[in-house]
């Protein structure tokens, strides 16, 4: 609709406009109550803490939204070339913020991988929660992998978010 020029013309960057124009302050209502229950989940579980845990348990919740982040950042830059792509977009995000509300151990093992593997969605919380839990049923390295797999999506992110934008051309209207 040539509605992205009108981000291209403000002296502001053009990935922190678009995310600004999402931004809605009722989401910080569901952060509140993810913390709230994590908290609450905490005094729950039998789980031996001790400073490792503690930081995983932080750095998880971190890397877990910037993988979220270099998602919707992905899909958004995919919507430059392919019309209708929002769609696909949710499947994955939106999705995705479901199916990482459960144990991957129940789901097929082609889905895991592709989980694991394709859409690292995987490292969100399946794999850091072994490493809390102490279990291993992956490797320890994978299960700590976390961080930086998110430093390489988002890496991957702004690599493609600048070449669409670079290359966008506008409607003309």
């Amino acid at each position: 609709t040539g509605t992205f020029d009108t981000v291209l013309i403000r002296p502001v960057g053009a990935l922190l406009q678009v995310c600004a124009l999402d931004f809605s302050l009722r989401r910080v209502g569901k952060v509140v109550q993810a913390l709230c229950v994590l908290a609450y989940a905490v005094t729950l579980v039998d789980v031996d803490w001790n400073v490792a845990r503690v930081a995983m348990t932080v750095v998880t919740i971190l890397a877990g939204a910037a993988i979220f982040t270099a998602l919707f950042v992905l899909w958004s830059s995919m919507q430059f070339w392919i019309v209708g792509s929002g769609e696909v977009a949710n499947a994955f995000t939106y999705g995705g913020s479901y199916i990482t509300g459960y144990p991957l151990d129940v789901l097929g093992q082609w889905l895991r991988r592709a989980l694991t593997w394709l859409v690292p969605l995987a490292w969100v919380s399946w794999l850091p929660t072994m490493f809390v839990l102490g279990r291993d049923d992956a490797p320890i390295a994978m299960q700590v992998a976390g961080p930086f797999v998110a430093a390489g999506l988002c890496g991957l992110a702004i690599m493609v978010w600048t070449f669409a934008v670079r290359h966008y051309r506008s409607t003309g209207s």
